[in-house]
């Protein structure tokens, strides 16, 4: 997220926050945070800003909680404490079972306007592990914001801001140093499309302690070395033992056979589920836990695999990474911030990846959310910085054959055949999984002609559903409620009706201060036959001009022919890179204007004169 100036006028009207104070003092291998927060609500659209929430956990202590209702004169209507909260513990967020956190919710209205809510708490964390961030990116303009940082001069902490710019106070009085930083009228953000995982962090206050206690787990030395030598050391498995490397197989090709079929059995074999206790949110468990129970997380799934492959003999690893679609790890700052695991093997010359999270993943292909993503491999002498591998576009690709029907009077039957591969197909198969009927036909109506009201599909099948390592296709009839436009004479057909026209609509160009995320690399190839009685009651017909649009980053080609029978269309649109440079958006918004009129060019039927 980024900030916008126009949001911000819009919500400021609304609701602000006035103060914002988060104070912390490290001491030893502990950190007790202080937080203030005064919100003003203008209006009843802000009410929702005066709910008050926070959390604790085994590791995080919630001392202690107060909240203040205050009128307009700024007067105390009531006060409330940690008891009046409500406690909900042990439930988990969206793939967790149990969690043994608890959170805790407050909800502070008053029927006139403008009333304020200050809230004021102190947690306690038993580690400097946790240490991790000051969130500075609120939907609500911030007035003032202040954040404190005091810790023992030999226990240096490091940090880094995103997203806002300040340099800290620094006081050094006696053994310890108190850094201050100081902000005022932090405009509110919002979502912006397209936006680079590295923006989607959001701003804050990146913080990362040299040393640190997690149990009887100890760290020293902020490097991403020693950040691998630690997970590794955190995942060993209890009940391992030690010995003579088991022999490779004899080939590549063997061993790449082995390793897919390991693979292969962890996705069938264990859910991907989280029981969280304890550590057990950055500790896998060990691996009898996890065979037992059949079910497990990221880095329990991956520990599963990683053992598994290397009983066989093949090297591999676990691989620590934030996922793309929530943000990025920035290699010039060391931390713990991870929020995914995954398998990365070593086979001849070759480096696979694995997602063992992934049930709809062929056998070495992962997630598109773990594609591109800059983290670490935990490797047996420490952590190294690699990135996973974009795929090819071609690996994620849409074939789709349209055969059109159309009679004298413009009337049209279609049927179609799309192949899909890659990520394109693992998504099609995620979305379908556990619909019943009327779900799954309502999904594969609004796949394969979305919100266009005049098409409606009649009929369709789907084949290789259930083999990952197949494209998926789907054939389809579909019906048209309104016969080509009848113009001066003339029939105008779009051939690539099942194109989107307004791609890349959402992507905001004015006063943009990001690059545009693209996402993996994909391919789209359409191919339109028509044929039937309106090419025989046609004089002529005419095709658009063969157009080809490039760019370092995509390209479009668009290609016509007519027959004593036939006329075909085809466009071939290939996205070839992630990212569209800052520097080319005058490129882009040229580019998102000349496809669009590559797809609005309509072929001409004009009839025969009389």
């Amino acid at each position: 997220m980024i900030a916008s100036i126009s949001h911000g006028e819009e919500i400021s009207a609304t609701v602000r926050i006035d103060s914002l104070f988060w104070d912390c003092r490290v001491e030893g291998n502990r950190a007790t945070i202080k937080y203030f927060e005064k919100v003003t609500i203008l209006k009843p659209a802000g009410a929702e800003f005066g709910v008050v929430t926070t959390w604790s956990s085994p590791l995080v202590n919630l001392n202690s909680f107060s909240a203040r209702l205050l009128d307009a004169e700024g007067k105390q209507v009531y006060k409330r404490e940690k008891k009046d909260m409500l406690k909900i513990c042990g439930f988990g967020q969206g793939f967790e079972v149990y969690s043994d956190e608890c959170r805790y919710y407050l909800d502070i209205e008053y029927p006139k306007y403008p009333y304020s809510v200050e809230s004021t708490k102190e947690k306690e964390l038993k580690s400097l592990y946790l240490l991790a961030s000051v969130d500075l990116d609120y939907k609500i303009p911030i007035r003032t914001a202040v954040i404190r940082l005091s810790h023992p001069l030999n226990q240096p902490i490091r940090y880094r801001l995103y997203q806002v710019a300040g340099d800290p106070e620094v006081e050094d009085k006696g053994e310890r140093r108190t850094l201050t930083w100081r902000f005022a009228d932090l405009a509110p953000v919002k979502e912006i499309f397209y936006c680079p995982p590295e923006n989607r962090m959001g701003r804050r206050l990146a913080l990362g302690a040299e040393k640190f206690t997690l149990e009887q787990y100890d760290f020293d030395g902020l490097t991403w070395k020693n950040v691998g030598l630690w997970k590794r050391k955190l995942g060993a498995d209890p009940d391992s033992i030690e010995g003579q490397r088991p022999a490779s197989p004899v080939t590549p090709a063997d061993a790449r056979r082995v390793a897919d079929s390991l693979y292969r059995a962890v996705t069938k074999n264990t859910r991907y589920v989280a029981a969280y206790v304890g550590i057990g949110g950055w500790q896998p468990h060990p691996l009898a836990h996890i065979k037992q129970r059949q079910y497990g997380d990221c880095k329990d799934l991956t520990a599963l695999l990683v053992s598994g492959l290397r009983s066989n003999g093949i090297t591999a690893f676990p691989y620590l990474l934030y996922t793309n679609d929530e943000g990025s790890t920035d290699t010039s700052f060391v931390d713990f911030r991870f929020n995914h695991v995954i398998t990365m093997a070593i086979i001849g010359t070759d480096t696979l990846w694995y997602d063992p999270t992934c049930s709809h993943c062929p056998p070495g292909e992962i997630r598109e959310d773990d594609e591109g993503a800059f983290t670490v491999v935990a490797t047996d002498t420490g952590g190294v910085l690699v990135r996973t591998p974009l795929s090819r576009p071609q690996a994620n690709r849409i074939v789709r054959v349209s055969e059109v029907t159309a009679d004298s009077l413009g009337r049209m039957a279609l049927k179609v055949r799309a192949v899909l591969s890659g990520h394109i197909a693992s998504g099609l198969r995620a979305g379908i999984e556990h619909k019943n009927r009327k779900e799954l036909d309502q999904y594969i109506a609004d796949w394969l002609v979305g919100s266009r009201a005049q098409l409606k599909v009649t009929n369709y099948s789907l084949a290789d559903v259930d083999d990952i390592t197949r494209p998926v296709q789907i054939d389809y009839t579909v019906s048209c409620a309104q016969p080509l436009d009848w113009i001066n004479r003339t029939r105008y057909f779009l051939p690539f009706f099942l194109t989107s026209r307004n791609a890349y609509k959402e992507v905001e160009t004015d006063k943009r201060e990001t690059d545009v995320w693209l996402g993996y690399p994909w391919e789209v190839y359409d191919s339109v036959i028509v044929s039937g009685s309106l090419l025989s009651a046609s004089g002529s017909v005419s095709t658009p001009v063969d157009t080809v649009l490039s760019y370092p980053w995509v390209r479009v080609a668009a290609h016509y022919a007519t027959g004593d029978s036939v006329v075909t269309a085809s466009l071939t649109q290939t996205y070839t890179a992630d990212v569209v440079p800052l520097s080319e958006l005058d490129d882009f918004k040229s580019y998102i204007s000349r496809r669009r009129w590559v797809v609005d060019q309509p072929i001409k039927f004009v009839a025969k004169t009389k």
